[in-house]
């Protein structure tokens, strides 16, 4: 499992051998974690409700806080079925579950984004 690494600053100071040209340097470093990415296909007859449970596992020994986003346009057929915020307690998995409800013949597009907010973390599917 990956954790979210720190803001770090590192000061940088630089000098010639007779100490008349000092520089001083601060560098901010900023680490953003690349999302994990995943790929979800159903398939269905028409009209025919299919609800995927999707895992939120927390192996750590502390509680997690997930902050579930649902970006589509409001007419397409993806829905979950949870608050905005779910909190995973230590050691254990809690499900979102994704319910897709087909209106018509096609190919439907959706993003869930389950972002840890403890660790920094993003789930995308």
């Amino acid at each position: 499992m990956r954790m979210a690494v720190r803001d770090g600053i590192v000061l940088l100071v630089l000098r010639n051998a007779s100490r008349t040209d000092i520089r001083r340097y601060k560098i901010v470093l900023n680490v953003i974690n690349k999302p994990f990415r995943y790929v979800m296909e159903i398939r269905t007859h028409l009209f025919k409700q299919v609800i995927q449970p999707v895992p939120m596992v927390n192996p750590t020994q502390q509680p997690n806080t997930y902050s579930v986003h649902m970006l589509q346009d409001p007419k397409l057929c993806f829905a979950v079925d949870c608050e905005k915020e779910v909190i995973v307690e230590a050691g254990r998995t809690e499900h979102v579950n994704l319910v897709f409800r087909p209106k018509a013949v096609g190919v439907f597009n959706s993003l869930l984004k389950m972002e840890n907010i403890t660790i920094s973390q993003v789930i995308e599917y």
